[in-house]
């Protein structure tokens, strides 16, 4: 009775995790104009439940996965006001819930109870989702990227999130269809790109080229990294798959110029022309960092430096936060915030380049990890909303549990 009621339990989990987008966009539709956060009470209680089922599926990842998340609610405790600490609580739980998701699976795909299909269907069930959402989007439906109606974001409220989990479901499907087709690739691709025309943000055009790279030269890049050599063919590789990328590229280029996404760089363009390159490129974010570091000078105590400010004071105090993740980091949850984040990070690299060549599932799983996780890196250090978003936590925990149960 018992050992069905666990099993019962975790099959939930499984498909809340699975259709996480669905009720995502299931819960936008039904409150959009009620006055409660329902889409951040829906991530509680799946952090609940990922807890629940961590501690039947394993209790040594259980106590791991709180061990590993205590760092980052101890700033909240240096809160001047309940507001503040519920607020601080609050950001620390949208971080900290890619750990209990992603111990769980992997403890539960080691014991072989989970297998990669698990993994694909999760892939392609948000791949139709965000697709549907954005198609929508396109006919009116939802949420618009910008104001004066550029861009769609479909039924979704974070225009950055929707824009980032294209980009990591891009480099899965195209890492699934590379090793079978490379007309489905180039297929799947341009349809990426067109996904990436209707959110209309650089993150996604930029993301797209990124990932599309990683994608084709996962090889060469895995032989230098780990047996530090170079051979013929990759170098021949590098040079035919560069001209499919500059041809690409251009053709991209080239339908943004007949598009009003070409437009809405000129009105960015004109808004920042009289600022540095890394003030334009950064969209202000580096003038952020400059007053989060001052403000950290002048009131940060020992214990900050180490734990974090806290994020609802930090924020009460400058009003908006730094939006590149490594600061973000350092300013909430101080220096042990970010080296453990980065580190698991950086760790979970590399592992995907350790994969073996065999079986091909297993490697086309760690070549769109890869691909993923290093756009992630990119994105962190320059847009940020990587690590402050619950829902791409929750893609980092399944995502990285899938590479490293398949390496």
């Amino acid at each position: 009775m018992k050992d069905n009621l666990n099993t019962l339990v975790k099959g939930f989990l499984n498909w809340n995790i699975a259709l996480v987008l669905l009720f995502e966009t299931i819960i936008w539709i039904l409150v959009k104009n009620v006055d409660i956060n329902f889409s951040g009470l829906h991530k509680v209680y799946l952090l609940i439940l990922a807890y629940l089922c961590l501690l039947i599926s394993s209790k040594k990842w259980f106590v791991y996965s709180l061990f590993l998340s205590i760092p980052f609610f101890i700033s909240s405790f240096f809160s001047e006001s309940i507001f503040s600490f519920i607020e601080s609580i609050s950001e620390a739980i949208r971080l900290t819930i890619l750990f209990p998701i992603g111990f769980y699976l992997y403890s539960e795909n080691k014991k072989g109870n989970l297998d990669s299909k698990f993994f694909y269907n999760f892939i392609w069930i948000s791949f139709y989702i965000i697709s549907a959402n954005l198609i929508l989007g396109y006919f009116g439906f939802g949420n618009a990227q910008r104001a004066g109606g550029l861009g769609t974001r479909g039924f979704f409220n974070a225009g950055n999130d929707i824009s980032t989990l294209t980009c990591i479901i891009a480099a899965f499907v195209l890492s699934f269809t590379w090793g079978k087709s490379k007309i489905k690739f180039f297929g799947y691709l341009i349809y990426f790109f067109f996904l990436a025309f209707l959110l209309n943000t650089k993150a996604s055009i930029v993301g797209l080229v990124m990932i599309t790279v990683l994608l084709i030269y996962f090889p060469t890049i895995k032989n230098v990294v780990t047996k530090s050599i170079v051979k013929i063919r990759d170098l021949k590789m590098v040079f035919i798959n560069g001209f499919l990328i500059v041809l690409l590229f251009g053709i991209a280029l080239l339908y943004s110029i007949k598009s009003n996404f070409w437009d809405r760089y000129l009105t960015f363009y004109n808004q920042f022309k009289n600022d540095s390159i890394l003030t334009f490129l950064l969209s202000r974010r580096d003038v952020f960092v400059k007053n989060g570091l001052d403000f950290s000078n002048e009131n940060f105590s020992f214990l900050n430096y180490i734990f974090g400010y806290g994020t609802g004071d930090f924020l009460m105090e400058l009003g908006k936060r730094a939006e590149i993740d490594p600061f973000d980091l350092f300013f909430f949850y101080g220096i042990i915030g970010v080296i453990l984040i980065y580190y698991l990070f950086l760790k979970m690299i590399y592992k995907s380049l350790k994969c073996k060549d065999y079986p091909v599932d297993k490697l086309q799983l760690n070549r769109g990890l890869f691909a993923s996780n290093v756009f992630l890196l990119f994105t962190s250090i320059t847009a940020g909303h990587v690590f402050t978003s619950v829902i791409i936590c929750i893609f980092l925990g399944v995502t990285n549990a899938m590479g490293k149960t398949n390496s």
